[in-house]
């Protein structure tokens, strides 16, 4: 990201471009996704694995941010911790540790789950088909 002058974001910048402000569950609210929606196990939604950033025009967050609810796995900045003690706003994980946050909800899991709340412990050398990034500035 660096030699583009972006970065990954932290989790709580992914946080608030899924969530927003009334702390939703998916990307349209909290209602669950029906067929069209979003790119999960779905009976048919035209995709066995990714699909192209932007195919699913529900699955938008308010602040124009697509496939935030299905598609992959994102990275974030942040190193994983429990974060049941972290300040409210604009918490930070530690300095160091094993794993680092991937947020979201990714293809292979059934519609109900597709959440925007997941947050998953991934190691920073693993390299999975349904784990992917988005940048920031």
């Amino acid at each position: 990201c660096a030699w583009a002058g972006l970065r990954l974001p932290t989790e709580a910048e992914w946080e608030w471009a899924a969530r927003g402000p009334d702390a939703r569950l998916r990307a349209w609210g909290d209602e669950p996704p029906q067929t069209g929606w979003v790119n999960g196990l779905l009976e048919d939604d035209g995709f066995t694995h990714t699909a192209p950033v932007g195919r699913f025009p529900r699955d938008c967050t308010p602040r124009g941010c697509f496939d935030m609810t299905g598609n992959v796995m994102e990275w974030t900045a942040d190193v994983f911790a429990d974060i049941a003690a972290a300040p409210a706003t604009d918490p930070t994980g530690p300095a160091d540790g094993p794993d680092r946050v991937a947020r979201g909800a990714p293809w292979h899991h059934p519609a109900i789950t597709l959440l925007v709340t997941f947050r998953w412990a991934v190691s920073p050398d693993k390299r999975i088909e349904n784990l992917g990034f988005r940048v920031a500035r």
